[in-house]
């Protein structure tokens, strides 16, 4: 038993690592541009963070759920009257840009994947990805997106802990307070509700498995819903399969279930395809997807990756934990062929690279730091 604690710690102190990580990230490119005192800061917060989680690791004491609520209620209130005080057009980014843009030239009858955001980038995710985002669209505000994001895995992770009778609230409280949370509600970006969605999917898959025919059909089409909005996450995929063939699970399910998955991203695919033969051919989000601007030999070492993680999961939590770490690694060789190839200035404070990729692992990575209750 004490084998099992000792690697639930390591585990979680990997976790905090991560996201202190992330967090010194995003307060050193940004914070650098309102004062001098940056690494004081920095250092500051990942003092606190060690500090909160050393408390909350000894069991001791643990953050009420009402706090964690009444934070989220913060947060969100907080960000909706931020919205108007903080215009997006004045900020140097584009995901809603490309939202607009997208969904602009639907309605003039454009071909949407061949145009432009306000930063002259052409649209990256798949289809439902589009169409999740187009209420907010609708509201005039993709701030929502992240919100109702960070909402939903709040009430996940709280249901989740009360089943599992596990703590996650020192997750949902670091979460809302961390720096690259406000910087992805305030930029309007969307990485991290299309995250929460893939963790959610991953958790019950993992749980329901693919053994009954109903589970199978609903993770097929699950999945490949969720494939059509950021092609990055079909790693994952070939994770949960190497993992499910170590659980003795028959390998025609696996194939069907891949089967199903792929079906279902194809339908997606097929009304641009209909609507636009020739200008799909020519520009598609396979095309556009930034992660493909990369070296092949790293497109091809990310697969061998995924499936080595499979490999060595020996139960779900672990499973889970790895697709946080196999889409860190991604992340991280990714920003790093960026630092070789143009430079740590031009990457991080130009942003050749995007940072916000760093916030990909971060809900599969809370999902499993928790704490047994005694």
């Amino acid at each position: 038993m004490s084998g099992i604690t000792h690697t639930y710690q390591k585990r979680n102190m990997a976790i905090v690592a991560v996201i202190g990580f992330t967090n010194a990230l995003f307060l050193g490119k940004y914070l650098v541009r309102y004062t001098n005192y940056t690494i004081p800061v920095i250092l500051v917060y990942l003092v606190a963070l060690a500090a909160i989680y050393r408390v909350w690791n000894k069991g001791a004491n643990t953050i009420p759920i009402s706090a964690v609520f009444l934070s989220l209620a913060l947060v969100c209130v907080g960000s909706v009257v931020g919205f108007s005080r903080f215009p997006v057009e004045k900020l140097n980014v584009d995901r809603w840009s490309v939202i607009y843009t997208f969904f602009d030239a639907l309605k003039s009858g454009t071909y949407p994947y061949g145009v432009r955001s306000n930063m002259s980038n052409l649209p990256g995710p798949l289809p439902v990805y589009f169409v999740m985002a187009y209420p907010f669209y609708l509201l005039k505000e993709i701030g929502y997106m992240p919100l109702l994001a960070l909402v939903l895995l709040t009430v996940y992770l709280v249901k989740k802990g009360k089943k599992e009778n596990t703590d996650y609230t020192f997750a949902l409280f670091i979460l809302m307070f961390s720096p690259f949370m406000l910087w992805e509600i305030f930029a309007r970006s969307t990485v991290f509700f299309v995250s929460v969605l893939w963790y959610i999917y991953a958790d019950w898959l993992l749980t329901k498995g693919i053994d009954k025919p109903r589970n199978l059909i609903l993770a097929g089409l699950f999945g490949g819903l969720l494939l059509s909005t950021r092609f990055i996450y079909v790693l994952l995929l070939g994770l949960y399969g190497i993992y499910f063939i170590k659980q003795k699970v028959k390998l025609p399910r696996i194939i069907l279930w891949g089967f199903v998955t792929l079906l279902a991203l194809l339908i997606t695919l097929l009304p641009l395809y209909i609507l636009y033969p020739t200008d799909f051919i020519k520009s598609n989000p396979f095309q556009t997807e930034s992660l493909s601007y990369i070296p092949f030999w790293l497109n091809f070492l990310f697969p061998i990756l995924a499936l080595g993680m499979g490999f060595l999961a020996k139960d779900n939590r672990q499973a889970i934990f790895f697709s946080g770490m196999v889409l860190l690694l991604v992340v991280a060789l990714y920003f790093g062929f960026h630092i070789v190839k143009d430079g740590w200035t031009n990457t991080f404070y130009m942003s050749f690279a995007d940072i916000s990729y760093f916030i990909i692992p971060i809900p599969f990575l809370l999902g499993v730091l928790g704490r047994k209750n005694n």
